[in-house]
């Protein structure tokens, strides 16, 4: 579905640029009421959609709500994203797309380590035993099945409501 669904978007100059990759608040520094974007080792060409799913992420615990509604901090996000490149044209339903494939590129970042057998680094883990936070690897392994079920979920509701 989302393989579908990027393959028919189009890739003009006007929705499709450098990208920051990892554009986030701890990777902006504000300075006399100007921003500056730093962290850019993540940064490829793509659509800018994606880069405002990511950066929005945290405001959307659920991204399939946008297919009903657009939250107003995400509004003032785009509209800001606008002013700056007013021919930007982002919509919701291209925001739910980019969620599950941002979710599906973590997945496949994570797949590699988690693969990884776990009993490597065991010593660390039995020294820190005494610590109440979960493991990294723990963190890791719920942050991949949320990327999941996100995958799995709004792919299902693009599909649906083609």
């Amino acid at each position: 579905v989302l393989s579908a669904q990027l393959a028919g978007l189009p890739r003009d100059h006007d929705v499709y640029g450098l990208v920051h990759g990892d554009f986030e608040v701890d990777n902006i520094a504000w300075h006399d009421g100007l921003a500056t974007a730093f962290d850019w080792d993540e940064a490829e060409r793509s659509w800018f959609a994606a880069d405002i799913a990511y950066a929005v992420r945290d405001l959307l615990p659920d991204p399939g709500a946008l297919l009903d509604a657009m939250p107003p901090l995400v509004g003032s996000f785009l509209a800001g994203y606008g002013s700056v490149r007013p021919d930007a044209d982002v919509d919701t339903r291209q925001l739910v797309l980019f969620s599950a494939v941002n979710a599906a590129r973590s997945l496949a970042r994570l797949a590699p380590v988690l693969a990884e057998d776990p009993s490597a680094g065991a010593s660390l883990a039995a020294a820190a035993s005494d610590d109440p936070a979960p493991s990294l690897r723990q963190r890791l392994e719920r942050y991949a099945d949320r990327q999941r079920t996100l995958v799995l979920e709004l792919g299902g509701l693009l599909a649906t409501r083609s």
